[in-house]
């Protein structure tokens, strides 16, 4: 397990140093989406692959109920971004492929690249997400505060 986190990490971190230091990438959409699919397995491979096999070695989960809640958020909302970022790679490259078969079989040139802003769609979810999270548990800790007091 080891070795494969580290083989990870080194992967992803060596892609987005080279699409980072990389001029000509810099500019692209697809260059960004890539760069948060890889800041996402980072995450995975840094918090939710170490935590997902102590609880495949001990067979159940012995980190408290808290990391428990927690590990899952971050599980799932890690999901949700890679497969968001997966999603914005596609459409992207469909979309540039749509405009050059257009602008092949119309014959027109194709037009200049405009400067692509940076993707924020999936960090957004992930806030928004954040955000519901952290809310819905402080309600809950409170309103067991409010309950256990009473009894």
């Amino acid at each position: 397990m080891g070795f494969f986190n580290k083989i990870l990490r080194y992967g992803n971190s060596v892609t987005c140093a080279a699409l980072l230091t990389h001029p000509r990438l810099r500019g692209h959409a697809t260059t960004l989406f890539v760069i948060s699919l890889c800041a996402s397995d980072l995450l995975f491979s840094a918090i939710s692959l170490p935590l997902t096999a102590v609880r495949f070695a001990t067979q159940r989960w012995t980190l408290g109920s808290t990391l428990c809640q927690m590990f899952a958020f971050l599980f799932y909302g890690n999901e949700a971004v890679s497969l968001l970022s997966m999603v914005a790679i596609t459409i992207n490259s469909i979309k540039r492929r749509c405009v050059r078969v257009y602008n092949e079989m119309s014959h027109e040139p194709l037009p200049p690249r405009p400067s692509t802003p940076v993707p924020r769609a999936p960090h957004a979810v992930q806030l928004a997400y954040v955000d519901f999270y952290m809310r819905l548990h402080i309600e809950q800790s409170m309103t067991n505060a409010h309950t256990s007091s009473r009894f």
